[in-house]
């Protein structure tokens, strides 16, 4: 009878064994299964992202392209001003000192004139009905 116990245990040990060694390969099989699930999903997860960050790199690429492009219109339409002040800051010292020659002549014109005027009042004579001159 010891025997036939002993043998039942030995049979009810290895059954044992089996189905845990069964259960053991399930659960490596699950935990197989779960790690490859998350590293494709990780994987998906990371190419997405990747994609995602390109996409805005070529927003912003491009933004920045624009502004370049604006600041360098803004440049040659600054440049094209700066000409046109001075070209027209030429013109304005040319007109004022044409107005300045001018200023000077008129001032000769009326010294002449003031010349002429005592000249010849030195040399009428006045009446109330009519002018004499002497000479």
């Amino acid at each position: 009878m010891w025997q036939e116990t002993q043998s039942v245990l030995q049979k009810s040990r290895k059954v044992l064994r089996e189905q845990l060694e069964k259960e053991k390969m399930a659960l490596e099989e699950n935990y197989k299964c779960r790690m490859a699930e998350c590293e494709r999903e990780f994987r998906e997860r990371e190419e997405k992202m990747k994609r995602e960050y390109e996409n805005e790199k070529r927003a912003q690429q491009s933004h920045i392209d624009a502004l370049l492009i604006k600041c360098t219109d803004l440049k040659g339409e600054n440049n094209l001003l700066t000409v046109k002040v001075s070209k027209m800051m030429d013109m304005l010292a040319e007109c004022a000192a044409e107005v300045n020659l001018q200023e000077a002549e008129l001032a000769q014109v009326a010294n002449s004139l003031q010349r002429k005027k005592k000249n010849i009042g030195d040399e009428c004579s006045y009446t109330e009905e009519e002018y004499e001159c002497r000479g």
